[in-house]
């Protein structure tokens, strides 16, 4: 059975046209959080002013940052553009991906600015140390899921760190070691190495 469709006075089909613009803009900001950080950056906000807007002043857009190697764009600039966004997402920042671009000082921006990150990854990052990490562990209490790979001065140091530091972790990779991390072994962690 065939639709019947509405024709125009010029005899074309007539269509149900959606203007994008006037979706409320929580709807707007959780479709644009999809989109990778750069893309935001370079592309959606450019689309129309209300969009623009909305990456601006709506923190949703911002709860995910994910930020990975752009070869034609030298380092200095992707830590200027995540410290940028660190700063739109106005403290909700829950997810956060990065690689290449992590030091100890964007860590340590990231922990002050946003106290409820959740989730943690950072891969190839050598500028980001042991020293670097243990000194925000504190800072991130809400710490779910955490991923540090291939950071060559990330040592078993760390693992200390993460046991005791981190109540709500519940997955734990470090430099492509992935841990079991159980009560038990917190509890083995405050008496060997919290308190002692």
């Amino acid at each position: 059975m065939r639709k019947s469709s509405r024709r125009t006075a010029h005899g074309g089909r007539h269509r149900n046209r959606r203007n994008w613009t006037e979706l409320l803009d929580d709807i707007t900001a959780s479709i644009l959080s999809r989109l990778g950080t750069l893309e935001i950056l370079r592309t959606a906000q450019r689309v129309c002013m209300t969009w623009r807007r909305i990456c601006k002043d709506n923190s949703l857009v911002w709860q995910s940052i994910y930020i990975h190697d752009e070869h034609y764009i030298d380092m200095s600039y992707l830590d200027k553009i995540c410290r940028h966004v660190i700063d739109l997402s106005s403290g909700n920042l829950v997810d956060i991906s990065i690689e290449y671009i992590g030091t100890d000082q964007l860590l340590k921006y990231m922990a002050e600015s946003s106290s409820g990150i959740k989730r943690l990854r950072f891969v190839n990052c050598t500028s980001l140390t042991d020293e670097g990490f243990s000194e925000v562990a504190s800072k991130l209490p809400l710490l779910e899921d955490l991923d540090i790979s291939k950071c060559d001065n990330i040592s078993s140091k760390s693992l200390q760190v993460v046991t005791c530091s981190f109540p709500l972790l519940k997955s734990c990779k470090l430099n492509s070691l992935k841990l079991n991390i159980s009560s038990e072994s917190r509890c083995l962690c405050k008496v060997d190495y919290c308190h002692g």
